[in-house]
């Protein structure tokens, strides 16, 4: 098969969509010599960035267009293109709009959550295009019914599809993310780290429920916060960090409560690594790739019992009501006084983040791609 990915999800810094494209084809690269990869890229400096992440040469296997993924020359120039490279397979890590004006060609896209749905209000001063597109149930549906298979990230994914868009059901498709090990860095220049600290890996949005952990650790004994600071690492937002500033220096804790921006993946795990817990108290994810990748370092977990979270954490980590407070400081005061439960939890979540691991992301993305190619769905 000749295999065309939408590469132009890829940004720098990287986010969770990039994260996911780059993974996705450095093991589609590593594991399959059968199939023909062409990867739709819209920069020379971008080609360098995934050749350097994947560690092989791109060259011959990349296609620079001149356009990026929100220009509307996509409706014309996009099919055009894969029309002229006789792809089999069109493969976005992201679904889109431009998707529809494809054809000749199977296509298949990801669908990773649907938050602009369910959480419409945070996308009030959003783009039109995006509310056009991201928050209209009837264009999403209508798009996503166009592709020949829809895949997701989780069965809370897939239920979510069932229910906000009445999909069918034998269309969509479940596969699993994964974690990449990073060289860690030994001599990372930071006082934060020599600290004990808390950490929140996420960017600043509404249904990420920071306010409600910054509550939380502010009623939390004052020795426990004495001993252990808090770290916030996640894009920042202009309609929500302020009040999360607001909010801590209302509790006087600016010394004990940390907010970093977007951190390079090499520098965040190894804030990951020195981390005493994580504490994720979101109200909706798609699949929690931050909670997944702070348990492969053996890090216990605090998380909320909604969504996908409880099929990433397994009996690996400590479930709670993300909106009961008691329930959150109890957990978190018995996890640092019961040594045998902490060590119980690190241990577990080393060997559950191992079920989950990009090389099986990428067999189960064959095996989608094939049985596409089988078969002619309408």
């Amino acid at each position: 098969m000749k295999i065309v990915i939408e590469a132009r999800w890829i940004k720098c810094p990287v986010d969770g969509i990039s994260s996911f494209t780059l993974n996705i084809i450095k093991e589609l690269l590593t594991i399959d010599s059968k199939n023909e990869y062409i990867l739709l890229i819209n920069s020379e400096s971008v080609k360098n960035f995934i050749e350097t992440y994947i560690q092989k040469d791109v060259s011959k296997i990349s296609y620079i267009l001149d356009f990026s993924l929100s220009s509307l020359k996509n409706i014309y120039k996009l099919p055009k293109i894969i029309l002229e490279l006789k792809a089999d397979i069109y493969f976005s890590p992201n679904y889109s709009f431009f998707n529809l004006f494809i054809s000749k060609c199977k296509k298949i896209s990801v669908v990773h959550d649907l938050i602009p749905l369910i959480f419409s209000e945070m996308f009030k001063n959003a783009s039109l295009k995006f509310k056009i597109f991201y928050c209209n149930k009837y264009l999403q549906k209508f798009v996503l019914n166009n592709l020949d298979e829809i895949v997701t990230v989780s069965e809370s994914s897939k239920k979510d599809l069932l229910k906000y868009l009445n999909l069918r059901e034998d269309k969509i498709k479940v596969i699993s993310e994964g974690t990449t090990n990073f060289n860690i860095e030994k001599n990372f220049d930071s006082d934060i780290t020599a600290n004990k600290y808390f950490l929140f890996v996420g960017r600043h949005e509404i249904y990420k429920n920071i306010s409600t952990l910054i509550e939380v650790y502010n009623l939390l004994p004052q020795n426990i916060k004495d001993e252990y600071k808090l770290l916030i690492i996640g894009k920042f937002n202009d309609k929500v960090t302020p009040k999360l500033k607001t909010l801590v220096a209302k509790y006087y804790l600016e010394k004990n409560i940390i907010f970093f921006d977007s951190i390079i993946p090499d520098k965040l795990h190894y804030f990951y690594k020195n981390a005493k817990m994580l504490i994720h108290l979101s109200l909706y994810e798609g699949f929690g790739l931050t909670i997944l990748e702070s348990m492969s370092y053996g890090i216990p977990v605090i998380a909320s019992n909604v969504s996908s979270i409880p099929e990433v954490i397994g009996n690996a980590g400590i479930l709670v009501n993300p909106n009961n407070h008691n329930q959150i400081i109890d957990s978190i005061i018995k996890l640092i006084d019961d040594k045998n439960l902490y060590k119980e939890l690190s241990d577990k979540s080393i060997e559950r983040a191992k079920f989950f691991n990009w090389e099986n992301t990428a067999k189960q993305l064959l095996e989608i791609f094939a049985n596409a190619k089988r078969k002619n769905i309408k």
